[in-house]
């Protein structure tokens, strides 16, 4: 991939459709107006920080009712939002194996015919997160998955999405990269207690 972004290996859903090669592609205003509503929902509210939560605390019952119901509020509304992606995104029949700031990979029967440089409209959606991204992204890379016979382990870049969507992947996978981190230690502890 031409930008360099941490990746890790994710499960999110996809769907896509490749594009005729005479098919051109939008220009990004085109792009932005077309893009479905639930690009207009995608992302999960950010609470207010703890410091932020701790200095309204200071002000008076007043000013430390408003902080917690805004945390309140907002653990609310996340939640609403990744039950909407997930049940309306059930129609996205492949997923991904590996997603970053750049692009995703993904497994697809070695049966399907790929051109390298091909372009394809995408959509992927990280309930977890409360993310729902639509573009287009190139064809990058294409093998033969050693590990499962007839099946191609395919890579696309994004060429087309929302500056906001790329900090949201970014975001999502920080936080999956810190969970993993943080899983890897809670299970090295547990063996050092075991010895």
């Amino acid at each position: 991939m031409s930008e360099q972004y941490f990746y890790v290996l994710y499960r999110a859903k996809l769907s896509f459709t490749f594009l005729n090669s005479s098919c051109e592609l939008p220009d990004y205003t085109e792009f932005e107006q077309s893009l479905p509503a639930l690009c207009v929902l995608s992302g999960h509210l950010e609470p207010l920080d703890r410091s932020s939560v701790k200095a309204l605390h200071k002000y008076g019952r007043e000013f430390a009712r408003f902080a917690d119901k805004q945390t309140e509020m907002t653990a609310r509304m996340n939640e609403i939002i990744s039950y909407i992606m997930e049940r309306e995104t059930e129609d996205l029949n492949y997923s991904t194996t590996m997603i970053s700031g750049s692009g995703f990979r993904f497994n697809l029967p070695s049966g399907q015919i790929l051109n390298q440089s091909s372009v394809m409209k995408f959509r992927i959606a990280l309930p977890e997160f409360g993310l729902f991204i639509s573009g287009f992204a190139e064809l990058k890379e294409y093998h033969q998955d050693p590990a499962s016979p007839g099946i191609n382990c395919v890579t696309a870049e994004y060429i087309m999405i929302r500056n906001s969507d790329r900090e949201a992947i970014i975001r999502a996978v920080t936080l999956i990269q810190q969970k993993e981190l943080r899983l890897r230690a809670e299970k090295k502890a547990e063996l050092n207690n075991d010895i």
